[in-house]
């Protein structure tokens, strides 16, 4: 695998994207190739779970103290599993999420009790791997499945460009080194193929060690019109320039064997003349049914000069999502400088809000729809004997590999599907989401499934296909609304030529999750979804980078409840959007003054650093 050489030291990367429109239609080489790279991934996470299967079985028959010790473990993880599915269904008998309702709150107790076991367990049960791992030879295991990932990356057998394979490949690498970093986080996962997918370009200039080039370099008089990614002309008759790219998305070396694809490409945000143009993707992604093509450009700059941020001037940013009682509209964050000169709320439009929630209602109909479809066809499916075997093969273990011919691969999709419907547990019901996408292939490839079935799934599809193509169009549209105006923000911010700090929170902690119990109601949950905390903490921290305004995060705890003026602590506040304080009289608004805390915060800690680094 090819390793990128970058230059970390006088440089920043950045990434730079472009919507792009296609011109005509994708050839199916295109699309199979995408569908070869989604194998690949596929093919390593098998490999990266065979070869962890193997580890463990020698690590079995090695110490039979281990043994012992992982059949322990793995009697534990069912446990805990067994644990939430019981919490799930009591989440549906009862209609509540909140913890303090009492079955859900024994729930709670049994699954704390079980995971304190595993904790305990987990200590005694590193010290026998370790020792385990000393009965056999670890690291030749380790060198089989390096070897085994290369020879899968290899052209031959992934049958794709290298570039693409090298890409896929490092980022199944960054993948596995999250999890295995952060056991517990999440697992490697198989990717079923529903068209999505890259292409990936590295450049390097003629005679070069290096990848890199200006952009001059990647137009059609510095390049060949053969060449696997180049521009060839540009259009400024359009309030957006646009370029033409010619880009290979399939084929071989030879001129012949190449599949050439046309885009328009709308160059929104020009590449300053000293960047370097390290590689490029284009990105397919799904929108509804529908695909939608990016450019995606990675780009060394020079490392602006940061400013020295004045000793008087910090700014912070409190994250809110709070809705006002008089016009409904929601706070979603605070900024407030510490001396409180600069106060600015950042409230999300009414028109904006009002496109989200019209969206939410609409899609709640719909998922209610695809609910009572479910309810119609689960006991259909469960009799068909494709659904039957698919469960026994399950059962039994045996590995169901996708076909290789396109109408097969075509009917094991839906067979999937209509088995992952047949066999779901009984608190989870028919997604929208998949019974349009059988819906849509039965519409192409009809007499997959038995008549009753297939009619029920067609009748409900002409119903309702129409509304969820707008929904998707009306939510991509404010999607893009939300992240501009977000940007506008981040601009006027770092406008302001001062340290911003905002407050570190893990924001999976405050993001809706199937798990966590919640106490808020269903308007507030999607007051919360609607605001999007990380996509203007993002926002800010992308514009603090480009313009070398110093950006920290800072720990919130206590921020809301301290006085800024006297720093005494109401431990009593609860959810009050103003308070008093009892020690100095000062009347607070609650999120203003959380941010000029925060601003405090990150003012200390910054020159702290200066100082350090000083030394």
């Amino acid at each position: 695998m090819v390793q990128r050489q970058r230059d970390t030291q006088n440089y920043q990367m950045r990434v730079y994207k472009y919507g792009m429109v296609i011109k005509g239609t994708l050839p199916e080489q295109a699309i199979d190739e995408l569908y070869k790279s989604n194998a690949l991934w596929n093919r390593l996470v098998e490999l990266h779970n065979e070869n962890w299967q193997a580890i463990e079985e020698k690590r079995c028959e090695a110490s039979p103290e281990y043994k012992q010790s992982f059949e322990a473990a793995k009697q534990l993880k069912e446990q805990i599993d067994s644990a939430y599915d019981h919490k799930r269904s009591l989440r549906v008998e009862t209609g509540s999420m909140s913890r303090f309702d009492p079955r859900i709150e024994i729930a709670d107790q049994k699954i704390d009790e079980l995971k304190k076991q595993r904790k305990e367990h987990w200590k005694t049960h590193k010290k026998i791997r370790a020792k385990a791992d000393k009965l056999f030879d670890l690291k030749d295991m380790h060198d089989k499945r390096k070897t085994a990932f290369k020879q899968a990356v290899n052209v031959k057998n992934s049958g794709i460009g290298s570039q693409t394979a090298d890409e896929v490949r490092r980022d199944f690498d960054n993948a596995r080194d999250r999890i295995l970093k952060n056991p517990g986080t999440g697992r490697l996962r198989f990717h079923r193929f529903d068209g999505t997918g890259y292409w990936n370009y590295r450049f390097r200039a003629p005679g070069a060690k290096r990848d890199g080039v200006k952009l001059p370099l990647l137009k059609l008089g510095n390049r060949k019109p053969t060449n696997p990614f180049i521009f060839l002309a540009e259009d400024d008759r359009h309030k957006k320039p646009r370029w033409l790219l010619q880009a290979k998305l399939a084929g071989g070396a030879t001129k012949l064997s190449k599949i050439f694809q046309l885009f328009d490409v709308i160059y929104h945000r020009p590449i300053p003349d000293e960047a370097i143009i390290q590689n490029g993707k284009i990105l397919r992604t799904r929108t509804g049914d529908k695909f939608r093509y990016d450019l995606v450009l990675t780009v060394k700059l020079p490392l602006p000069q940061k400013p020295q941020a004045p000793l008087a001037q910090a700014i912070g940013v409190d994250i809110g999502f709070r809705q006002s009682e008089q016009d409904k509209l929601i706070r979603a964050f605070v900024m407030a400088s510490v001396d409180g000169s600069y106060i600015k709320e950042v409230i999300l439009p009414k028109k904006m809000q009002d496109a989200f929630n019209h969206i939410d209602d609409r899609k709640g109909l719909l998922d209610e729809t695809a609910a009572d479809l479910g309810n119609i066809i689960k006991p259909l499916l469960q009799e068909m004997p494709e659904v039957i075997a698919w469960k026994e093969q399950r059962a039994s273990g045996e590995d169901r590999r996708v076909p290789t011919d396109p109408q097969e691969k075509i009917k094991h999709y839906v067979i999937n599907h209509c088995a992952a419907i047949a066999y779901a547990k009984r608190n989870v019901t028919l997604s929208f989401e998949r019974a349009y996408k059988i819906a849509r292939t039965l519409l192409h490839h009809p007499h997959l499934l038995p008549d009753d079935v297939e009619k029920a799934i067609l009748k409900w599809w002409k119903g309702h296909s129409r509304c969820y193509r707008e929904l998707h169009n009306l939510r991509a549209k404010q999607l893009r609304h939300r992240n501009d105006y977000y940007r506008q923000v981040a601009s006027e911010l770092v406008s302001q030529k001062s340290l911003i700090a905002v407050e570190a929170k893990f924001l999976a902690k405050i993001a809706e999750t199937r798990e966590k119990n919640n106490e808020l109601i269903k308007k507030a949950r999607s007051n919360r979804v609607l605001a999007a905390p990380h996509m203007m903490i993002s926002a800010i921290r992308n514009a603090a980078d480009r313009e070398g305004v110093p950006f920290i995060e800072v720990n919130p705890w206590n921020t809301s409840k301290t006085c800024f003026e006297c720093g005494a602590i109401n431990k009593a506040l609860k959810s009050e959007i103003e308070w008093t304080c009892q020690q100095c009289g000062t009347i607070h608004d609650r999120d203003i003054n959380a941010a000029r805390n925060i601003a405090k915060k990150g003012q200390k800690i910054y020159f702290e650093q200066q100082n350090q680094s000083q030394k």
